[in-house]
């Protein structure tokens, strides 16, 4: 058996990647671990109910990045270049 080497481009492969594409491969990604949440990444206690619930809504959003579709991700990218 003989092996064939293959230069591969990820982005190109993601870009190309439909919806139900992505969404497989974000099960993929999840069941070996890779969704796991930093330690260390908790707010403060003096923030309010309002901006932790915020925070908590952030993060969760976070580890959804592989089912986002270019467009959702290009807006939180826009939103926090705005504010950041």
């Amino acid at each position: 058996m003989s092996w064939i080497s293959i230069d591969v481009d990820l982005d190109d492969i993601y870009r190309e990647m439909d919806r139900l594409d992505k969404e497989t491969m974000a099960g993929w990604l999840d069941e070996d671990g890779y969704f796991e949440e930093p330690e260390g990444r908790d707010i403060l206690s003096s923030t309010s109910s309002l901006e932790s619930q915020f925070h908590d809504k952030l993060i969760g959003l976070s580890s959804k990045f592989y089912s986002m579709s270019n467009e959702e991700i290009e807006l939180i990218e826009n939103l926090y270049k705005k504010y950041c």
